[in-house]
């Protein structure tokens, strides 16, 4: 992906101190892939990233997308 969209969220990324703020992204993180590829690409990017988080964060956090 690129774009300005692109490298604000990247900075958004960069910037995030705790795993609790990369999971609150997910819905950016969506809305850029969708944006560039299609909603089918982004959900299976956004459900590739649960199993990174299901042992950092609280279950009741991180339910399906």
């Amino acid at each position: 992906c690129q774009g300005f969209e692109v490298d604000r969220l990247r900075w958004r990324l960069h910037m995030a101190e705790r795993a609790q703020e990369l999971w609150l992204l997910r819905d950016a993180i969506f809305q850029v892939v969708a944006s560039q590829h299609c909603q089918a690409q982004a959900m299976a990017r956004i459900e590739g990233l649960v199993p990174a988080f299901q042992q950092v964060l609280p279950a009741r956090l991180v339910g399906r997308a």
